[in-house]
């Protein structure tokens, strides 16, 4: 189908639509998750069999509804125009060994970073400004405890998991995050953290400066990133607006609109525990294009996750720098 006519299918799954009721009917109650119910389906925009035809991604994330009757509802919903996958839940990627945990200073995107209240270490993604100054930009579940942490919590590089303390570590203090409702669809799990513009340098390694307008995501884009753990890969957009569940201390959240990655090298994963806050670029012209958030590994193969950088720098109030 044409992509006008998938992302019509696509809003008539959504919750709300006219047949969203399939993707969230008998949903049961999780242990671990008192506020949000038993995950069941995904659901995005994927690439077809020509250039101008395109898919329902369907991305299943309980392994008991594979092979079911709803599942069979969904696919039948689009007319059997689907691309269905397992992903089970996405996890948050951080806490792996690194060959990116040392000391880096000046600060550069990819380096290990954390709050000094988790002894964990996930990635600086890049640098961002307000009239008020400047910001290492990272995930909430990095810099924020979760979003549980209030302005101020000094960030320290390396992270704690890879031997960063305080305060001889310490590189700033979490400014704000965006917001994230355990029982509603978000937008991002993004925060940034106020840092010295003099002990900054915007450059990815290995990839360039990023530039200052955010590009929309679309498949088949070809992107790279520089994490923490994986360091520099690339890797292919393959899905768009998808909407999953991460995993939060205490609930299933979760998150709108977002873009599927998969590395190009079937040898590598584009990412790993440890990734997560990195930026994710596209091309050559290394315009921002999303914020690593999570990803699964479901048969030796991540499966990555991003939000779109227009909606990070949005919520956030922000420019790139």
């Amino acid at each position: 189908m044409d992509r006008e006519t998938a992302l019509a299918k696509l809003e008539e799954l959504r919750p709300g639509g006219s047949v969203g009721g399939i993707l969230t009917q008998g949903m049961t109650r999780s242990e671990g998750a008192a506020v949000n119910p038993r995950p069941t389906f995904g659901v995005g925009l994927t690439a077809g069999r020509g250039p101008d035809d395109f898919l329902i991604a369907v991305r299943v994330q309980d392994e008991d509804l594979l092979g079911s009757s709803r599942l069979e509802a969904v696919v039948e919903a689009v007319n059997g125009e689907a691309h269905v996958e397992y992903v089970g839940i996405l996890e948050p990627f951080t806490d792996a060994p690194t060959p990116l945990a040392g000391r880096a200073r000046p600060l550069v995107p990819g380096c290990s970073i954390s709050s000094t209240t988790s002894i964990a270490a996930g990635t600086l993604g890049c640098f961002v400004e307000d009239e008020n100054g400047t910001y290492l930009l990272s995930n909430s579940h990095v810099v924020a405890d979760f979003g549980a942490a209030g302005p101020g919590l000094p960030i320290v590089q390396p992270g704690q998991l890879d031997g960063g303390s305080a305060p001889a570590d310490v590189i700033g203090g979490l400014n704000r995050a965006v917001p994230v409702d355990l029982t509603a669809l978000n937008v991002a799990d993004a925060a940034i953290a106020t840092v010295d513009r003099s002990g900054i340098e915007p450059t990815i390694p290995g990839v360039g400066r990023p530039g200052a307008i955010p590009p929309d995501p679309d498949i088949g884009d070809e992107v790279s990133k520089r994490g923490r753990t994986t360091a520099l890969t690339r890797g292919t957009v393959r899905s768009i607006n998808v909407n999953l569940k991460v995993r939060w201390p205490d609930a299933l959240v979760e998150f709108a609109d977002l873009v599927e990655i998969e590395a190009d090298d079937p040898t590598v994963n584009f990412a790993a525990p440890g990734d997560s806050g990195s930026l994710i670029v596209l091309g050559r012209e290394v315009a921002p294009l999303a914020l690593l958030v999570a990803g699964r590994t479901v048969n030796g193969k991540a499966r990555v996750y991003g939000t779109p950088m227009a909606i990070v720098l949005r919520e956030l109030s922000v420019s790139m720098v």
